[in-house]
């Protein structure tokens, strides 16, 4: 991570291609899965929010082991989430 401005627009980046995967899924799906797509959507856009605002607040911010420490920790987190909502849109297209 080079700056703060990187990393919120990763965090974008990826929140929009999430999006756009739920839509070209719900788009092309069959069945009627309408409900868990919304779902999908709803929880990529709480994350995005979510994210964004834990990026400008970090704890300790004296102590750059601290702040490293805690943007390490937010992206592991991050990258967490992002799994666990592509496979559950993945667990839908089967």
């Amino acid at each position: 991570m080079a700056n703060k401005r990187n990393l919120k627009k990763e965090i974008n980046f990826i929140a929009e291609e999430l999006i756009a995967s739920c839509l070209l899924s719900g788009a092309f799906m069959s069945g009627n899965n309408d409900e868990k797509i919304d779902e999908l959507i709803g929880r990529t856009l709480d994350l995005q929010v979510e994210f964004l605002s834990r990026i400008n607040h970090p704890n300790g911010t004296k102590d750059t082991k601290l702040v490293k420490g805690y943007y390490k920790a937010l992206i592991a987190d991050f990258d967490k989430n992002v799994e666990e909502i592509l496979n559950e849109l993945e667990a839908l297209n089967k």
